[in-house]
Parts: structure tokens; sequence; C-alpha cells
């Protein structure tokens, strides 16, 4: 991916930075790994596979050695995915095995897909050195960190799933394969987290920001139910690493990735974003129906989207919002907001529609393509009907920028 942003704070300054892309270590000889057990069978995979994000995504590995246990297990982290319940047998999903010298054939295809397309298409805005560091650093990274190789892989897939759409079969094919990398990938970067050094930050740090790329896309593909659920636990992985690499950020500054991690953002940005002013009224005046930490979560959290909202403003109206300044509010979600959402609270439900919103305004990338119309579809049945108004403007893609003015 070139840009998911991982928020924390600058080295020397008490400053928000943003991470536009991930970046590996100096090239490592290739390890080498192969895919056996390939299962070919899809005849009786629905039309259109669906997965959901189990439950169980609480870190309760052991803490670094620069960070209070209590605090990091506090932190949700590493959301599994598991297949859905009844439209997709979790004994389709291809067993691959990796460890044996080679990438097997429908693996090597995934990679090249990667290295000659899938890199070049996750932010449009990306520079010529992101994007040949995504297209070699990043693969060069992953043969020495297999989790990372697979997380490309399932990314590389998902792509070709997305221009397969019209072709269900090769569509549902490439969901599989998707899948099994990633699930396997997140088992092995489970066990990473639980032995985070110096020597693997960099890895993990690639490894998530891939993850949260897929996170979002699946959240766009969800059955209306699960995509609330897909959201919140990509949210709570974000969390959880931000977390546990906070202790290497020098390591990780003074990498490749240390010449983007500054990001799009325009701080000096200013004025009133008239639906989110709104929205933030609307919390405010019925204040007394939730407790005041619930309504500081609330506020907060619609203030934080204001903000990434005007650093995320072109230069003229003409043009569309940055996607990684828009995507520096879901990486800075509080615990607090998230298990709103995840309780599924009014107001946080219709704070999260207005972000699906402004994502609709931002760059046009095929791994959100989807996600703001299933977002607001899946929200718009949980609310009351008297707050149905403040989907219309989430929901209207065609509302141009001319609001923000």
């Amino acid at each position: 991916m070139s840009f998911y942003q991982v928020t924390g704070h600058s080295l020397s300054q008490n400053r928000r930075w943003a991470w536009t892309g991930p970046v590996g270590e100096r090239a490592i000889p290739s390890r080498g790994m192969d895919a056996e057990n390939v299962r070919d069978d899809v005849s009786s995979v629905p039309r259109r596979a669906q997965y959901r994000f189990s439950k169980e995504c609480e870190w309760t590995g052991p803490a670094s050695p620069h960070q209070p246990v209590a605090s990091m297990n506090s932190a949700p982290l590493v959301a599994m995915l598991e297949p859905g319940e009844s439209e997709l047998p979790s004994d389709k999903i291809p067993d691959y095995n990796f460890g044996k010298g080679l990438l097997g054939l429908k693996d090597m295809r995934l990679l090249h897909h990667w290295s000659t397309v899938t890199y070049s298409t996750l932010d449009i805005r990306a520079s010529p050195e992101v994007n040949r560091m995504q297209q070699t650093t990043v693969v060069q990274l992953g043969f020495d960190h297999a989790f990372v190789l697979r997380g490309v892989l399932s990314i590389a897939a998902l792509h070709l799933a997305f221009l397969n759409s019209a072709n269900p079969a090769d569509s549902n094919t490439f969901l599989l394969q998707a899948a099994a990398h990633q699930n396997l990938a997140i088992t092995d970067f489970h066990v990473v987290l639980a032995n985070m050094d110096e020597k693997n930050c960099i890895a993990a740090f690639t490894f998530a920001t891939l993850t949260i790329i897929y996170g979002f896309a699946f959240a766009g593909l969800e059955r209306a139910n699960n995509t609330i659920s897909a959201m919140v636990n990509t949210v709570s992985l974000v969390r959880g690493i931000n977390t546990v690499l906070t202790p290497y950020l020098a390591v990780i500054a003074q990498s490749e990735l240390g010449m983007i991690m500054t990001g799009r953002r325009n701080p000096a940005a200013t004025g009133q974003i008239p639906e989110l002013t709104r929205l933030k009224h609307l919390v405010t005046i019925n204040a007394n129906q939730d407790s005041p930490a619930t309504v500081n979560a609330l506020v907060e959290s619609i203030e934080t989207l204001h903000v990434a909202a005007l650093e995320s403003l072109p230069p003229d109206i003409e043009g569309r919002l940055d996607l990684p300044s828009l995507m520096s509010w879901p990486t800075t979600m509080s615990l607090t907001f998230s298990t709103l959402v995840a309780d599924r609270n009014q107001f946080a439900l219709i704070a999260l529609a207005h972000f699906a919103g402004l994502i609709s305004l931002s760059d046009e990338v095929w791994w959100l393509q989807n996600f703001q119309p299933a977002l607001v579809t899946a929200i718009k049945p949980l609310l009351d009907p008297g707050y149905h108004d403040f989907l219309l403007w989430p929901q209207n893609a065609s509302i141009g920028l001319e609001c923000f003015r």
C-alpha cells in the first residue's frame, strides 16, 4: 500500500506524524516460499463471497519493555479474519503452506500483479519514490518476513477480485486466495507483535498498513450487519499497533520510511464545515442522553474529524480531498469512541457516516470504492427515524466541495 496513516507523535515535537507508505529495510536474500495444497474447486462458492471479522481481537501478549502492561492490555489489536458463517464454508479457503523454497504458480501470479499493477494503485498521488518502494522494497522485505509477503499477496488478490468483478467465478477465486494469505499472515504477525524489537518493527509496521487496506476493502464487501464490525476491528488493529510500535518510531524514521512520514496535510487550513458543525451541535443539545465521558468522546471525535477534513482540502474547489489526510481520523480514533460505534451509539454512527461521506469526496482508489455506500447502508437501519436526515449529506456522493467553503 502506499500510504496508510498510522499516526503517532513526531520525534522532536509534540505533533502528529503520518506514515504515507510502507517501506522496508535493505534488500535481503530471499528465503523463498511456496504454496501447496491449493484447492481449485470453487464451484460451490456463492456468487459473492463474504467475510467477517471475528470479535476475538483483544491484545493479550506481553507488553513492550517501554510500555506498561495495563496500557497494552487495554488496546484491542489483532482482528482475525474468518469465513462468513453461511455464505463461505471454511473448507473452501485454500490451505497455503509456505517454506520450501519457491512460490507456487498461483502466488507468483499475485506477486507479478503487485509488482506491475497493484503497487501504483493504492495512492494515486504517490510520488515516484514512494511507488518504487512499494514495487521493490516492500517485496524484498517480504522475502525476509513471510507475513509481509502474504500481506502483499492478499492485497494483490483483492485487487484482482475487484478487476474481475464482472466474472463472479474468477472474482471469488481471488477472494479465497486473499483470505487464505491474510489468515496465515495475521497468525504470524501476532507472534511478531509479542516479540517486537528493532529488527522486526519496520516489517510489522509495513504489514499493519497492508492489513488496514485489507480491512477497509472488505468493509465495503461485507454484508450490512458486518460492515460496521469490520470497520471497528480495523480501527482497533491500528490503535494496538500504534501502542506497540511507539518505542520504535526513531528506528522507523531512520529507515527509508522516514522520507514519507510527514504526509500531505495542510495544517494551516482553517474554517468551518457546516455539516460537521451541525453534527457537533446535535451531540451537545442531547448531552443529557449520555454520560459526560460519552459526550466528551463524541465531541472530541467530531472535532478531530473536522480538523482532518480541513487538512485534506485541495487548493481549489475542483480538486478532491486528500485521502491520507482523511485517514488520520480512523487511525487516531479513541477507544471510547470505537466502543460507542461497536455498541451502536446513535451519534457515533452518524459521525462514522460523515467520515464515509468525506471518503466519497477523496481520491478515488479501488479499495475504497464500495466503502461509503456499504457503511451508510449498514448504519441507516440502526438509527432512530428522527435522525435519518443526518444521513442525507453522507449519502449524497455528488455533493462536491462547495459545502466546505
